[in-house]
């Protein structure tokens, strides 16, 4: 078995998460792992980027050092015109991004110039496509929701275990079932909203999804899986649960997981959150890694920033962050993929917040003229 990996799959031989098991597994029984060149940077990136969410600074060094070594044991495909020219054709041909098009290119010239089948391995739902559409097998889970929860999420039958009372809005504890599966989520159903003055009436459950979709096109994975679907109370928000110590947040956190809070900085910039209280970051207890919730009062079109994140106040924002935004600048299916919960102004405003954030650099001081902090604060 031969198997070209892109870089959001080859960076799960480093980086522990949702994929890592079926690339280990997959890459002990192929007999040669390939892929393009410019993967080496895409991966350093991706695993430096660790660090600043769920992975400890020795964590980090040891898998860059870890995958340094074992650069050289892939095959590796060099990029000249005519594959850029091959992937300028497939980028248009599949509405693919740049990166993903050069990948496919390589992928495909390497199947020809061995003349035998080569198996793309990637979780980009949009690559697998256009890899299959180009006639190249696909390794990954594609062609099914990619994660086990997500099928459960967005299938499974709700009944209600309980109520977290601590919130405005009506927000309840899940159990979701679906074909012998169950796993714990947060259901805010619509009808059970508090009105607003500043936001629109029953628009908060899809914010939340538009969180889920921003952080994910981000490459952050901070916010965890959320759609908007029926539930016992009505259409609402279901998000993934997540195992956490409540009485761990921001106001004792430890100087290490204050310095991880870069990209929740810049996440909360973006999509401009008027409500980022300390209680709202969550540390996994299995993993370690950070998570975000609570994002229904995001996304407004006038600037509404509120948190009680300043640490980073005047400082540059770390490059790899600014990678990630600006690729996320270009991916221009968000706006459809944001249309149907948010209104056009909103939509336009967060690609001019992306846009004013790429020109700044830096993370921002708390405004003078209204109030900075959300109240309470925990």
């Amino acid at each position: 078995m031969i198997l070209y990996f892109n870089s959001s799959a080859l960076v799960k031989r480093y980086v522990e998460e949702q994929g890592t098991s079926d690339v280990l597994e997959w890459m002990d029984y192929s007999d040669l792992n390939g892929t393009v060149l410019v993967t080496r940077v895409e991966v350093a990136v991706a695993i430096t980027r660790a660090v600043r969410m769920y992975v400890s600074q020795a964590g980090t060094r040891q898998s860059l050092d870890t995958f340094r070594n074992e650069w050289s044991g892939f095959h590796r495909l060099p990029v000249n015109e005519p594959l850029v020219a091959r992937a300028d054709t497939l980028a248009c041909e599949h509405n693919l991004r740049g990166y993903d098009a050069i990948h496919l290119a390589a992928a495909l010239t390497w199947q020809e110039l061995l003349d035998l089948p080569v198996r793309l391995v990637t979780y980009d739902r949009r690559l697998a496509d256009a890899a299959l559409a180009s006639g190249m097998a696909v390794l990954s889970y594609m062609g099914n929701p990619p994660d086990t929860h997500q099928a459960v999420l967005a299938n499974g039958e709700i009944e209600i275990k309980g109520q977290f009372t601590n919130g405005n809005n009506y927000t309840f504890l899940v159990n979701v079932t679906y074909q012998g599966s169950e796993v714990l989520a947060v259901y805010k159903p619509m009808r059970g909203e508090q009105p607003l003055w500043d936001f629109p009436e029953n628009s908060l459950a899809g914010r939340e999804v538009c969180a889920y979709l921003v952080s994910q096109a981000l490459g952050f994975g901070m916010v965890p899986f959320t759609l908007l679907r029926e539930g016992p109370l009505g259409p609402g928000s279901l998000q993934q649960y997540i195992d956490y110590d409540p009485n761990y947040h921001y106001f004792n956190f430890k100087p290490a997981e204050l310095e991880r809070l870069h990209p929740v900085v810049l996440f909360d910039l973006l999509i401009n959150n008027a409500d980022r209280k300390g209680s709202h970051i969550l540390v996994q207890k299995r993993t370690r890694k950070l998570y975000l919730i609570d994002h229904g009062l995001c996304f407004h079109a006038e600037d509404k920033l509120r948190t009680v994140i300043w640490d980073f106040a005047g400082q540059p924002i770390p490059p790899d962050l600014l990678v990630a935004l600006a690729s996320f600048r270009e991916q221009e299916d968000l706006p459809a993929l944001l249309a149907p919960y948010l209104s056009p102004e909103e939509v336009a405003a967060l690609v001019m917040r992306a846009e004013e954030i790429l020109a700044v650099g830096q993370f921002p001081f708390p405004p003078e003229d209204r109030r900075a902090f959300p109240f309470p604060p925990v």
